[in-house]
């Protein structure tokens, strides 16, 4: 662990004394066959990427920050190999660019499920190079520059979230016999969303914590704002903040902490994984965009005056 950080404070010395002049632009758009929703009733098979490219004052690419809401991971759970997973497959496509760094947006409810063919190194870096490719493609479009300079940031540690305590327990009978009708079927898809249904539900029988709280982020650079979660928020969440907060140009977890699943209120009524293992009660997503929101527009308001 003194290793890693010892490497992780070197590359940052390393790139503040690296620093050349530049400019960023926003890019907004749509990854295609890659990842889609894993549950709902009408599952999403594409999802909405950003990316942030930095270019010298001539327009050369410098570097990207992807923000991606795709749950990271294609390997199945027999690998055994040291990987970054999807993220560095990604990162791996763009390797012809200078510098780049894969964060990991709204994805509690995305994943590459409905898209990839197997969980095999192989099928990873097949869907790394295709989300790679549609990112350069993203690039080539003018995309929105950052105007203004300044960096601000506000953060709610320890922000409360209603809790699961006071409501029955899972009904695994319902879910198991869900499962045996997926097997009989032999849909891989229907069995896996069946099994980790059930996985979800056996474990949060045991452990419902009774005080679950979340860290809130916002950060803003120029005109450039992204909120944060120390979870994995559902990809609806993402458009609620950007509805609220429409200079917005993302959601991202993963963040200061991980509290774990934040489903939409809506999500409440499937049976699904990340649902049933969720620490949190209905509504709780819906608390933590009001709270994503509030510190954004605090960070707006502070450069307006």
């Amino acid at each position: 662990m003194t290793q890693l950080t010892n490497a992780a404070q070197e590359a940052a010395a390393a790139a503040v004394r690296a620093e050349v002049p530049g400019f960023l632009t926003v890019h907004s758009g749509e990854l295609e066959a890659v990842a889609g929703q894993r549950s709902g009733p009408a599952p999403l098979g594409t999802v909405p990427i950003t990316a942030l490219a930095f270019r010298s004052p001539a327009g050369d690419l410098l570097g990207m920050i992807a923000i991606l809401p795709i749950h990271p991971t294609i390997l199945g759970a027999d690998n055994q190999l040291v990987s970054a997973d999807l993220a560095g497959a990604v990162r791996q496509g763009l390797i012809d660019v200078p510098w780049t760094m894969v964060a990991t947006g709204a994805a509690g409810d995305i994943s590459t499920r409905p898209h990839r063919r197997e969980q095999t190194p192989t099928e990873l870096a097949r869907l790394g190079t295709l989300a790679a490719a549609q990112l350069m493609a993203l690039l080539e479009n003018p995309g929105s520059a950052v105007d203004g300079a300044g960096l601000a940031g506000a953060r709610t540690l320890g922000f409360g979230l209603p809790a699961r305590t006071n409501e029955g327990a899972p009904a695994l009978a319902g879910i198991r016999s869900r499962l045996a009708a997926a097997q009989a079927t032999g849909d891989p898809v229907a069995v896996r969303e069946a099994e980790t249904a059930l996985q979800g539900a056996e474990l949060s029988a045991v452990s419902r914590p009774a005080d679950p709280r979340l860290t809130v982020s916002a950060i803003q650079v120029g005109s450039l704002r992204l909120v944060a979660f120390g979870a994995e928020p559902y990809l609806d969440l993402q458009a609620q903040v950007i509805a609220g907060a429409p200079d917005v140009s993302a959601l991202v977890g993963y963040t200061h902490g991980y509290l774990g699943y934040l489903p939409t209120k809506a999500a409440y009524d499937t049976d699904v994984y990340e649902v049933n293992i969720s620490p949190v009660a209905a509504g709780a997503g819906e608390l933590a965009v009001a709270e994503g929101i509030r510190l954004s527009s605090t960070l707006a308001s502070q450069f307006r005056s």
